[in-house]
């Protein structure tokens, strides 16, 4: 009898400890961590301040259970508009997120307000575009564009191509292929951050990430704001990354 009293004494101090131990855990991760009702539009210039160079075309790729969360995803894109990065895919396999597009446009403009203090700053814009399935009609628009892509829109890029180079005959090579491709104005993506657990692209278009930077991690909430932080840390610490960027940059430009 007292051998089972000091046993469940015993357990209920064991679980006290464990309690005690995993709260103050979770207290100092709290402290430390970012609180994000600071973090506006200085706060962004001013941790990316130091950096060489951002990417010119970022893309987020997530996973079809955190496409819903419209407002996380919403926080990205006032960042990415914020720090005047022109273009940001977003990415979801299944095409969730273009069937949201008007509910996310109405998320980004509240962030937008939420970033700049109450006062929207005019000289950072955002543009969405939706790609459809072989639609090559992609706006140009100062400020940032959005493309909301979904993998069909890769597959059928490719059918439109084929059936293009088919219908005019003649050799088909790798240039005649690209040159026929939707995407062929478009910059490949420098830096692509890919959401979930599992390390894939999802089937985002090969063609566009030849010598993309690909950085994980397993949610949103991990990426935002310190993670995003880290991720464009990492993009300019990689000498290849920062060099081919320079190097498109002047071959847009001759």
């Amino acid at each position: 009898m007292i051998f089972l009293i000091a046993n469940q004494l015993l357990q209920i101090v064991f679980r006290l400890i464990l309690f005690v131990w995993t709260s103050w855990n979770d207290f100092w991760t709290w402290m430390s961590s970012t609180n994000r009702c600071d973090v506006d539009e200085e706060w962004w210039k001013r941790k990316t301040r130091g950096f060489p160079g951002l990417p010119t075309h970022l893309a987020l790729n997530i996973s079809g259970r955190e496409a819903r969360d419209m407002e996380a995803i919403a926080e990205v894109i006032a960042a990415v508009c914020v720090l005047r990065i022109p273009l940001f895919t977003l990415y979801d396999r299944r095409g969730y997120l273009k069937d949201e597009a008007i509910a996310l446009e109405e998320m980004i403009k509240k962030k937008r307000v939420h970033i700049s203090d109450g006062m929207p700053n005019r000289t950072w814009r955002c543009h969405i575009h939706i790609m459809n399935r072989g639609d090559c009609d992609i706006p140009h628009t100062t400020g940032t564009l959005i493309m909301i892509a979904s993998q069909d829109d890769g597959k059928q890029d490719i059918v439109r191509a084929a059936q293009i180079l088919c219908s005019e005959g003649g050799t088909i090579t790798a240039e005649r292929l690209e040159s026929t491709l939707c995407t062929r104005g478009i910059r490949d993506v420098e830096l692509m951050i890919v959401t979930g657990t599992r390390k894939t692209v999802r089937s985002f278009f090969p063609w566009q990430i030849r010598l993309t930077e690909i950085e994980f991690v397993t949610s949103l909430e991990d990426l935002m704001p310190d993670g995003l932080i880290r991720a464009f840390d990492n993009y300019s610490k990689k000498e290849q990354a920062f060099s081919w960027r320079q190097t498109s940059k002047r071959d847009r430009n001759e």
